[in-house]
């Protein structure tokens, strides 16, 4: 991978070095990692008894000042979670949005630099006889912070630590659990940096994306990859997530919540969740699209319900391998039944774009609001039909 050269230093801010001496000691990784996961998927899941953190657990490596958390819906919560946080030394003045060059920044150190401020660390106290670690994004000026649900879990106020350890007091102000987000509000903004957000539609299949957070409680770790796939769909005990972004940029146990960024220093995703059957990174990551994200957190925010869309279809990848979603089943009064959907059908496009299987048919109707009115293209043995539904909610 040909990286660019970042822009002159004086645009970004740049952390001091480190040496290898400051980094703290590595934790027993036989404690930290969770069992196999027969069914290869480490979904967020809510703290059990079963997964509950035992007094003998070490905690992850922690600097300064701060005191040992386990990290939260990561390692001891049935090991799912991805629970992120970056702490990247940025400049203490530092308090408005960091300005990114026109063009690329290209490496991973001018991203982490632009972009580091940004993330900041959410601790939660107590609970299950301990506590835990996660990450969020500033995505509002006003003191907004986008992390994932299973990070805050069922806590009303948490720590906000910024990356220049200053240490905050944070409140949930908004949950979305079949998503894994949250929303987390700080009352002094003026000591966040916002981070600045990609445009919805540019994330490109190939593109480079960078990943920021402490995995196992490394600190300032950043780690660099590729877009994998777009479009993912995934089972979780709370709900089927669309629409996700895999990436191979690897992430762990404790990165949940932080930035998937571009090149270009620009939050693409919030990091949720990754694949694997045996608790380990294996390159197959996920995360829930910046853009999908923020429209939920504005809802959120604003006290408007959150309601999803709901055609009334299962869907399948046509036999003979063709493109499209094709029909398995239609849920009687469904909005796809009353338009007349028949098992069996091929939905080979949605309002002029196609469809190349059943995720991306699930994704764009996750992307509409209950009422829109969307236009099929449909196969019916050897017909092309074009027809109109009007969408429901999702009960």
């Amino acid at each position: 991978m040909t990286l660019i050269d970042p822009p002159p230093t004086s645009e970004l801010p740049r952390p001091p070095r480190r040496s290898w001496r400051d980094l703290p000691a590595s934790p027993p990784l036989g404690d930290l990692l969770p069992p196999p996961d027969p069914a290869g998927l480490i979904p967020p899941a809510s703290p059990t008894a079963e997964s509950a953190p035992t007094q003998d657990a070490p905690p992850p490596p922690r600097s300064r000042r701060r005191t040992a958390w386990i990290v939260a819906g990561g390692v001891t919560v049935a090991a799912v979670a991805l629970g992120a946080v970056l702490l990247l030394d940025g400049d203490d003045d530092a308090t408005t949005t960091p300005t990114v060059a026109a063009d690329e920044l290209g490496s991973p150190a001018a991203v982490a630099a632009a972009l580091g401020p940004a993330v900041v660390q959410i601790e939660i106290a107590g609970g299950m006889g301990g506590g835990g670690v996660g990450s969020g994004v500033v995505y509002d000026p006003a003191g907004l912070v986008l992390t994932a649900h299973h990070v805050v879990a069922t806590a009303d106020e948490v720590v906000v630590r910024t990356a220049d350890d200053t240490e905050l007091s944070g409140r949930v102000v908004g949950r979305l659990p079949e998503r894994d987000l949250a929303i987390v509000a700080v009352d002094t903004p003026d000591e966040l940096v916002a981070a600045q957000i990609a445009e919805p539609g540019t994330v490109e299949v190939g593109e480079d994306a960078i990943a920021l957070g402490s995995p196992f409680g490394f600190q300032a770790s950043v780690t660099a990859g590729i877009v994998s796939g777009l479009e993912r769909e995934l089972e979780t005990p709370a709900g089927t997530l669309t629409g996700l972004i895999q990436t191979d940029a690897p992430i762990n146990p404790g990165n949940s919540g932080g930035a998937l960024a571009n090149r270009f220093g620009e939050v693409i995703g919030i990091n949720t969740m990754i694949y694997s059957q045996n608790g380990e990174n294996n390159g197959i990551g996920f995360a829930v699209p910046i853009a999908t994200a923020k429209g939920v957190a504005d809802k959120l925010v604003a006290g408007e319900s959150v309601e999803r869309a709901f055609l009334g279809v299962s869907s399948q990848a046509p036999q003979d391998g063709s493109a499209g979603a094709q029909i398995v089943s239609v849920e009687s009064g469904s909005p796809a039944a009353d338009a007349g959907l028949r098992r069996g059908d091929v939905i080979v496009a949605l309002d002029g774009t196609e469809m190349q299987g059943s995720a991306a048919l699930a994704a764009a109707i996750g992307a509409r609001q209950p009422g829109d009115v969307v236009t099929l293209e449909v196969v019916r043995a050897d017909e092309s039909l074009e027809i109109e539904v009007e969408l429901g909610t999702k009960g």
